[in-house]
């Protein structure tokens, strides 16, 4: 059953606001049953999982399959937030507790905004006011080098080949996704970038040279999923979208996918001539093109704005 709520307006007393019931349905952690024997594999691939602020997307895109054991398989390259990640899954598996929101859970400067004016930063320059008004949390922001670990990696993308015995199952994989196994290399980087989430550098002062696993998704796939499981891939990855979705149309295998939901960077490649190829292969397999918008704007019905967010940290200065 769903966890009582607590109050939705901030106070001092509170790290960050409860997750409560969206439109969706329940959004913790809910009483597990059995996995039905003989029950269609569904799978949700979340490949940039920012703030784990899409993880029940799959609740909210395919309503009419929300009766159905899913897999859910979080991959985010960021250090900074995987640990917050990797606690958040754990919840949602009945694991321990809801880590604490000290920084709004941002994938990027417009979805910032929508949370600038909950802290009274407005007007052309909100970012610099939202970085001044959690300066002091976003340095609490620190890397788990226990995730920082291939042999760990490994162990998580394992589990998509044993199927859960209960009916949902999500699964953190602290890595960042390609078509080619290795480590990425993210450059400078240092907890001010994390007000509106990513990984890569900017190039910022004073930050420090990570690198994190880097995860060959398409032969992952390949390997351990089938044309007749239901695949629903939200792909935000920085770039990586091109090589992994042309690696999937390349050997054959783009049928795997049921529902794509994706975000193309032009800094990587020519997104018309991608999303043409995209819409070629959805002919020929059927299969669900979506792409950011109103209607799926980058976190799910339990994560918007109005929903989810850290308490004003000018309360604790009054």
């Amino acid at each position: 059953p769903e966890p009582a709520g607590e109050s939705t307006e901030p106070s001092a007393t509170t790290s960050a606001l409860s997750v409560v019931e969206g439109a969706s349905g329940p959004c913790g952690p809910w009483e597990q049953g059995p996995r039905p024997a003989g029950a269609r594999r569904h799978i949700f691939l979340d490949m940039g999982a920012n703030w784990a602020n899409t993880l029940r997307l799959w609740r909210d895109v395919v309503k009419d399959r929300r009766d159905q054991p899913w897999e859910v398989y979080a991959f985010e390259a960021s250090p900074l937030i995987q640990p917050y990640v990797d606690q958040f899954v754990a919840w949602l598996n009945g694991v321990g507790s809801r880590p604490p929101l000290v920084v709004p859970p941002s994938g990027s400067s417009g979805h910032l905004q929508r949370y600038a004016s909950k802290y009274g930063c407005v007007g052309a320059l909100f970012r610099e006011c939202m970085w001044k008004t959690f300066g002091k949390a976003l340095a609490t922001l620190k890397p788990d080098p226990a995730l920082n670990n291939t042999a760990l990696v490994r162990s998580r993308l394992a589990e998509a080949g044993r199927p859960p015995l209960q009916m949902h199952r999500y699964t953190s994989v602290p890595a960042a996704v390609a078509a080619t196994d290795g480590m990425l290399s993210l450059g400078l980087v240092e907890p001010s970038q994390m007000i509106r989430g990513g990984a890569i550098s900017h190039g910022s002062p004073g930050g420090v040279h990570m690198s994190v696993p880097m995860v060959d998704v398409v032969t992952w796939m390949i390997q351990n999923f089938r044309e007749e499981d239901f695949v629903f891939l939200k792909l935000d990855a920085e770039g990586a979208e091109f090589e992994i979705l042309q690696g999937l149309i390349a050997r054959g295998k783009f049928n795997l996918i049921d529902i794509l939901l994706v975000e193309c960077h032009n800094n990587a490649g020519s997104c018309p001539s991608l999303m043409q190829s995209l819409r070629a292969e959805a002919a020929k397999t059927g299969a669900q093109l979506l792409s950011e918008s109103d209607q799926y704007p980058g976190y799910d019905s339990c994560s918007s704005p109005d929903r989810l967010f850290p308490v004003d940290p000018r309360l604790g200065q009054r």
